[in-house]
């Protein structure tokens, strides 16, 4: 919005006058300070207010009768502070980001459908009472259906991205509703795949994902709808995937939400050079076309948690509960498979990736033995039963949290 307004209508007629520094809105790094910024001041005012409204609702968060004795004294707090959270993004996004580019509409689109879902499970807890919440199946199947919509949506965006590269006696085929296979379209641009998969240390992709495909026609639709089905199995997969390893590790006062800073602050670079073409070219690293504009809204996702973190942080005051957790994690995940950066994802979220492992192997070791790996799954309440503080956890989790995320970023110059 501020870009549309102030730099592609304004500064033309006031580019010669003492207004002409609105010249700075074309510039990414320019405006994703502001939307970290906007996003933070916009916790400080609506955190308080929202605090206040959960607590009349008495919409305080479930503690485990199992858990560590430490927890009790958490009843009381209010949850679902999520929404203040994702509110935050939108907010900040939609007033610095350039909403032109499919790609932010896209992660928009992800933080308000998976809010939704995390929303809906919080919702049936504490306002139904329902203590199941939204049963594991349900959710799963509304994850998937979310994270196959948005990996649809993306892969008919970069198609008709590469459409639009053809020359135009090619366009007017495909316009007029013949399908264009991909080793068509490779004979006339220099690029090997379209859905690459990149794995660190290697400088040209794995594997092309986007290799296994179909097309269909809608009638009304002038182009042919493009559908990877194995990228997109796989993307389920990491979003899905990802979403709830974040709803996982969401237990002790901060600790989610301080990974996920980290989490956004690497991708946030991450995405950066993923859209500058010379970077791309000197690290040798894909390029991706609106890679950039995704800056903007990760520093209104980092500037958003840093709002959190400041009532979150122990003894918290309010937890995102799970129309945060599910939400931040599928963003994160999505955001990966955006700029082709699926494989660093398990780097940059090793925390969130040893929580989940830690509940995988603890239910299946108990059902095949009737005994327990650990103390108490996931695996941050085994360190807390055996002496460690909570506030040592968090930090200590933070600080291998920072540290994975400066390991992935290093693996770029050793591509």
């Amino acid at each position: 919005m501020a870009y549309e307004l102030l730099y592609e209508y304004l500064y033309p007629y006031l580019k010669d006058g003492d207004l002409s520094f609105v010249r700075l809105f074309q510039y990414i790094t320019f405006r994703s300070a502001y939307a970290a910024l906007t996003a933070l001041l916009l916790s400080f005012v609506i955190a308080p207010r929202l605090i206040r409204f959960l607590k009349s609702k008495k919409l305080d968060q479930p503690i485990r009768d199992d858990g560590p004795e430490t927890h009790f004294n958490k009843s009381g707090t209010p949850t679902m502070g999520g929404i203040l959270i994702l509110s935050c993004i939108i907010i900040s996004t939609l007033f610095w980001g350039r909403l032109d580019m499919p790609f932010v509409l896209m992660l928009i689109f992800a933080t308000v459908a998976f809010g939704l879902i995390g929303f809906t499970d919080d919702y049936k807890k504490l306002i139904k009472k329902d203590s199941k919440g939204l049963s594991g199946k349900k959710k799963l199947f509304w994850q998937f259906t979310v994270s196959a919509i948005l990996l649809f949506w993306m892969s008919q965006s970069i198609y008709n991205e590469y459409l639009s590269r053809l020359p135009v006696e090619l366009q007017q085929y495909v316009l007029a509703g013949n399908n264009l296979p991909l080793e068509d379209i490779f004979r006339y641009i220099n690029r090997e795949n379209i859905l690459p998969l990149y794995v660190p240390f290697f400088d040209k992709p794995v594997y092309d994902l986007g290799s296994y495909s179909f097309f269909f026609t809608i009638p009304g639709i002038d182009y042919p709808l493009f559908v990877p089905y194995l990228y997109i199995m796989f993307g389920v997969l990491i979003v899905a995937g990802f979403s709830n390893a974040v709803n996982l590790t969401d237990g002790l006062d901060g600790l989610a939400i301080g990974l996920l800073i980290f989490a956004g602050i690497a991708f946030g670079i991450l995405a950066y050079l993923t859209g500058h073409y010379k970077v791309t070219e000197y690290l040798n690293i894909a390029f991706v076309r609106q890679a950039g504009e995704l800056t903007v809204f990760m520093a209104a996702f980092v500037g958003a948690a840093m709002g959190f973190l400041w009532y979150n942080s122990h003894p918290a005051q309010v937890f995102m509960g799970d129309t945060g957790s599910l939400a931040l994690g599928g963003v994160i995940g999505i955001l990966a498979l955006m700029i082709k950066k699926e494989v660093l994802l398990f780097i940059v979220g090793g925390v969130f990736v040893l929580e989940t492992v830690s509940v995988v192997l603890q239910v299946l070791f108990y059902k095949w033995t009737k005994r327990r790996i650990f103390k108490m799954a996931p695996i941050h309440h085994h360190f807390e039963l055996s002496g460690w503080h909570e506030s040592k956890v968090i930090i200590r989790f933070w600080i291998i949290g920072a540290a994975l995320a400066l390991i992935a970023l290093s693996t770029l110059k050793i591509q």
